[in-house]
This record gives C-alpha cells, structure tokens and sequence, in this order.
C-alpha cells in the first residue's frame, strides 16, 4: 500500500468530515483575498488623495468598541 493509497482511502473514509475540512480551507483563503483586497482598496484610496478629507477615528481602549455618542461635537469640531 503506497502512502497515495492510504490518503484516500482515509480521505473517503469519513466523507463529511473531509467535505468541511475542504470548505474551511477554501473559506480561509476567501477571508484572507478579500481582507486583503480591502487593505490595498483603502490604501489606494489614501495614496491617491481621494480621501485627503476623511477623518479615521478609533476608541483607544479596543478598536471593536464604537465611540461614545458624546465625541460626535468634538470630531465636529476638527477643522476640514
């Protein structure tokens, strides 16, 4: 039995288990194309000018938590 042999045979051996080990592989290298399509989208954006007005903000503590309702007057106030 050559090692060719042995993997398939393991692979169809439990067949939905390598169907979803299948499908998170191909949905992690789908996460990684599109984060990274986004990284260079938005970086283009800024190296061109297009964005020369935009005003990017984030809590400090962790970036998943929006910003408290009260700091709307004072990035209102920032001039441009």
């Amino acid at each position: 039995m050559t090692d060719f042999d042995l993997i398939r045979k393991n692979l169809f051996r439990k067949p939905l288990r390598t169907v979803l080990l299948t499908v998170s592989i191909f949905m992690a290298f789908l996460i990684f194309g599109m984060l990274t399509s986004l990284n260079v989208a938005l970086n283009r954006a800024s190296e061109t000018g297009a964005a020369s007005d935009r005003l990017i903000v984030s809590n400090k503590i962790n970036f998943t938590q929006p910003l408290p309702i009260a700091y709307v007057n004072r990035i209102a106030t920032v001039p441009g």
